[in-house]
């Protein structure tokens, strides 16, 4: 959704964060065939991080978010690795979600498989 913005110089776009009936991720988020740059990095510093910018990849990481079942239960991450997932999409926009890889959730909900942690970048040695 877009509003003009407070002090009336532009716009501002809002995405809903959440969806209290969602079933799977798709019910969450909008993105199936606008991807142009997956990310994921570690919100704990250093400078590491996939990109994936192939179709092919990109299709495929979609789909695994997008048919990921929803579940709004309350977790606790505070001592958990957290991980920040991107979605650059054709209109320039970007999504961000928090990724924890111990409780496989993308938040806000989305329960994603064991496969997706292999996408997070390994520490240097």
């Amino acid at each position: 959704m877009t509003a003009e913005s407070p002090t009336g110089d532009g716009f501002t776009v809002y995405e809903a964060s959440t969806n209290p009936n969602a079933e799977t991720g798709a019910d969450i988020l909008d993105i199936r065939g606008k991807v142009t740059l997956f990310r994921v990095r570690s919100t704990s510093g250093g400078s590491r991080s996939t990109d994936v910018r192939d179709a092919d990849e990109i299709t495929s990481i979609v789909g695994m978010v997008l048919d990921s079942a929803a579940d709004h239960a309350d977790r606790e991450h505070a001592e958990l690795d957290q991980y920040q997932v991107e979605f650059q999409l054709k209109d320039g926009t970007i999504v961000v979600r928090a990724y924890w890889p111990e409780t496989g959730e993308l938040s806000r909900g989305i329960m994603l498989p064991a496969e997706f942690a292999l996408l997070i970048p390994e520490d240097p040695e």
